[in-house]
């Protein structure tokens, strides 16, 4: 079975997102992530009743990519493309003088 994984992942600066991971032999290990700057980026393995998942989480605005691995041999390899966006947030302030 092939490992599985979405393709693309949007999140926010300070957010954490976890998206999941299927197919393959678990456990899965992050293989390579092009840029440590850009998001933090970790797989909980299954446990009990919890799926497998790959936890985000943004730091910077930017673009980063994981390549994520199974343990089968010879392993069965993905990855994924992450962009971070700056907050999704806004404030604005307005003043009046009369």
């Amino acid at each position: 079975e092939d490992l599985i994984i979405p393709q693309n992942v949007l999140a926010n600066v300070g957010q954490m997102t976890s998206i999941p991971i299927s197919g393959g032999t678990a456990p899965y290990i992050i293989a390579d992530q092009m840029d440590v700057r850009v998001a933090t980026v970790q797989i909980s393995n299954a446990a009990q009743d919890i799926p497998s998942a790959l936890k985000i989480t943004g730091i910077t605005a930017g673009e980063t990519a994981v390549v994520i691995k199974d343990s089968s041999s010879p392993p069965k390899i993905t990855n994924t493309n992450i962009t971070i966006n700056s907050s999704s947030y806004s404030v604005t302030f307005s003043c009046s003088t009369s």
